[in-house]
């Protein structure tokens, strides 16, 4: 379970965003809905230890993600999953390096048997010796995925993973990812203003970007 409570943040411009107290329980798909520039991906950074708010705090089941000070990352790579808007991998390693990079972050030994899994799962086995360059924008979008649920995180957050996808790749990417979360009892977050996503999972959490 994620709580976020008294989350305010002020941006570099002065202006300031205040966002409801939530509860994000396990095993739950939600969206965070709102206008482009209204907030979201500020929230999504703010659950995910990746930007600090002003004010609040952000617990993960019993840990207040803002005191685990230079644990917060280990912390992050064992127990969250993101799908970032923009595919980030290392060029100069190849698929199944950039995971094995994934695990070694979360302090876990390499397994390349749950590489191989979470690949096949996937269809990107054909793809493991490849390099990221080579790949398509759907095969990078399915290998963030991958790279999101390999360590089996309790939460699995998505930042518009289909912003610039027509409405069949929508679904199926929105599939991949529900799937992915219900088979390892995670919760699935997506952040989006892409109101397609709404008949895919019905928890809503609004961002209107305001000040109240």
């Amino acid at each position: 379970m994620i709580t976020i409570s008294s989350l305010a943040h002020v941006y570099p411009t002065g202006k300031k965003i205040y966002f409801e107290d939530a509860k994000f329980l396990d095993n739950e798909n939600w969206l965070i809905l709102g206008d482009s520039g209204s907030g979201k991906s500020t929230l999504l950074n703010i659950m995910t230890g990746l930007l600090s708010p002003t004010k609040g705090q952000v617990m993960l089941n019993e840990t207040n993600l803002y005191q685990l000070g230079g644990k917060l990352d280990k912390f992050r790579a064992k127990h969250m999953g993101i799908v970032f808007q923009k595919p980030y991998f290392i060029q100069s390693l190849n698929v199944t390096e950039n995971l094995k990079l994934t695990q070694s972050l979360a302090g876990l030994s390499k397994n390349p048997e749950r590489i191989t899994e979470v690949l096949e799962s996937l269809g990107l086995i054909d793809k493991r010796d490849a390099f990221t360059k080579e790949l398509s924008v759907g095969q990078l979008q399915r290998l963030s995925i991958a790279r999101a649920v390999l360590n089996n995180p309790s939460i699995i957050f998505a930042d518009e993973p289909t912003a610039s996808l027509d409405d069949r790749n929508t679904e199926k990417v929105l599939d991949l990812l529900i799937n992915h979360a219900g088979r390892q009892n995670a919760s699935l977050i997506v952040a989006t203003h892409d109101k397609r996503v709404k008949e895919m999972i019905s928890n809503i959490y609004f961002v209107n970007g305001g000040n109240s």
